[in-house]
């Protein structure tokens, strides 16, 4: 199935709340769309539609598979070999091809071309991803560039023993805040120049003020600041 990829990387871009830094989006929508069989199903899928992932699609989808919703996103996906055109689904406001199932936890958006479909976006709901959200706690985190180039989170960390350090003083989840204050840090002092920082995690929703401002203050103690904008700052050795 041909898409124009740029057509659907903007779109995402402008109407999508991403999950991965729009470099990596577009470097995994560069690849060809891989071919979608449910993980309960054994044996070969041949009727009805096939169903084809963009890069970003499949990447959501391998992060939902490990989580508590992960069996039902598969069995929305599935149902639209058999019905590509289901009654909870719509045309999305403002385009002529972009269809969206909305399932129980999440809405999914793909075309339909020649029977065949292509998923290109997932996004769960607002109150699933608010929940989600919740449960995060202001934390300490080691970021990595990684031989992709781009931003990943290595795990939590009690301890700062990197040159360059942020806050995410913007209330994003972690998978927003790490690539979001990495692209902060490469306009700041030059993309190349970091390979590692530390990232001081600002939940969206769920803590208290209090908790939060010791975070800050804390930060403050360990960083010796010798240069600090827009919450991102180097530190001294």
């Amino acid at each position: 199935m041909t898409a124009d990829v740029d057509v659907i990387n903007r779109h995402i871009f402008s109407k999508g709340n991403i999950q991965a830094s729009p470099a990596e989006i577009q470097q995994l929508n560069s690849k060809p769309p891989v071919p979608f069989k449910a993980s309960y199903l054994t044996g070969p899928v041949d009727a009805g539609y096939r169903v084809f992932l963009t890069g970003y699609a499949s990447k959501l989808l391998m992060s939902e598979k490990k989580l508590e919703f992960g069996r039902l996103l598969e069995r929305s996906i599935n149902s639209l070999r058999s019905n590509p055109r289901p009654t909870d689904g719509y045309l999305k406001k403002g385009t002529v091809d972009t269809r969206i199932l909305d399932s129980n936890a999440f809405s999914i958006w793909y075309k339909v071309h020649s029977g065949q479909i292509l998923i290109y976006n997932i996004e769960p709901k607002e109150s699933v991803q608010t929940n989600r959200d919740k449960l995060e706690k202001p934390d300490v985190y080691k970021v990595i560039r990684n031989s992709q180039g781009n931003w990943e989170s290595s795990g939590r960390v009690s301890s700062v023993n990197t040159s360059y350090a942020a806050v995410n003083g913007q209330s994003n989840n972690l998978a927003k805040a790490t690539w979001l204050m990495g692209a902060h840090l490469d306009f700041e002092f030059g993309k190349g120049n970091i390979k590692e920082y530390t990232l001081f995690h600002n939940p969206s929703v769920g803590f208290k003020g209090d908790t939060w401002n010791r975070y800050r203050i804390n930060l403050v103690r360990q960083l010796m600041l010798q240069k600090n904008s827009a919450s991102c700052c180097r530190m001294r050795r």
